[in-house]
């Protein structure tokens, strides 16, 4: 694991220690309680019960803690495809069918080569291990040259795997373009071009994405996926064909009006990523309903080519 990858942190343990240390001076008082009053002797052991409470409720907070996965990067090195110690499964590599996602240090960015005869050969990447069901990936955006002239993506997974000739879960994803562009999120089926629109109508707080922002998904124990930037939701949708897996990231390119042979866009993989990513599976609570998804996508992107069976 490369520096900056921080797999598996906990989180703070101080209020526990507090407690210990709290209780131990309770097991003083008690101890000493037959030199004092009676009256003082009841005050004691009143405080003693309100810590054993105090132990039980820090107690609870930490097993939360301690049971929640997270995992954070800068991508501080280069590598192709990225791996970080083991720590990332890839599209090409584990799939197959898709492309790699390979780092420069401070950015993680994609490799499709535009050459596939299937569009859909997207650079994916999932973090290895197991992962609890409420899963949060929060990235920062890295965006140069922005075009409207081709199609640059940058996508959050969530419930994902990918295996040899098969890629599952959950996309939210954006295009990379302000003002305008779009975000949509995605269920995958499986084999390669085998996916399902869930959402690609985003509310009207959604304005696109320039480097810098800080853009966010995360789903919940009723399968409620929403998609945020800069902390503000921009979209969601409720799907529960896959109840776990793991989170990740991945990147679309594509030239408008077909595949990136005519050379426009091609080679712009670098101009787009992320510069730092956290996923974590201990978010807690259930999605509030949003009264205000009844925007519109803004641009029409991935036009299902023909023989593609989407369900």
């Amino acid at each position: 694991m490369g520096p900056g990858a921080v797999p598996g942190q906990l989180g703070n343990r101080t209020p526990l220690l507090q407690v210990y240390r709290e209780l131990q001076a309770s097991n003083v008082a008690r101890r000493i309680g037959t030199m004092v009053p009676a009256s003082k002797r009841i005050i004691l052991s009143l405080m003693s019960h309100a810590v054993r409470r105090l132990l039980v409720a820090a107690l609870a907070v930490f097993s939360a803690a301690a049971s929640a996965a997270t995992y954070t990067t800068h991508f501080p090195n280069a590598e192709d495809p990225i791996s970080e110690g083991g720590n990332w499964r890839n599209g090409a590599v584990d799939g197959v069918d898709w492309t790699n996602c390979r780092t420069k240090p401070g950015l993680v960015f994609g490799t499709e080569s535009g050459t596939n005869s299937n569009q859909y050969d997207d650079a994916t990447c999932l973090l290895t291990g197991t992962w609890g069901p409420l899963q949060t990936a929060e990235a920062t955006v890295f965006s140069r040259n922005q075009s409207d002239a081709y199609f640059q993506e940058v996508e959050l997974r969530l419930h994902s795997t990918v295996s040899a000739h098969s890629c599952t879960g959950y996309e939210v994803l954006f295009r990379v373009l302000r003002p305008g562009g779009y975000a949509t999120i995605v269920r995958w089926n499986g084999p390669l071009g085998n996916f399902t629109y869930l959402n690609q109508k985003t509310n009207s707080n959604y304005k696109g994405i320039q480097s810098g922002d800080v853009v966010k998904a995360s789903i919940d124990a009723s399968g409620t996926i929403v998609g945020y930037v800069n902390g503000v939701e921009v979209i969601r949708a409720v799907d529960t064909t896959y109840p776990g897996g793991n989170p990740g990231v991945g990147f679309w390119l594509l030239a408008r009006g077909g595949l990136l042979r005519s050379g426009q866009g091609k080679g712009t993989n670098a101009d787009y990523g992320f510069s730092a990513f956290t996923a974590t599976d201990g978010r807690t609570g259930d999605a509030k309903p949003d009264s205000r998804n009844k925007g519109k996508r803004q641009d029409p992107s991935r036009q299902r080519p023909a023989g593609t069976s989407v369900h």
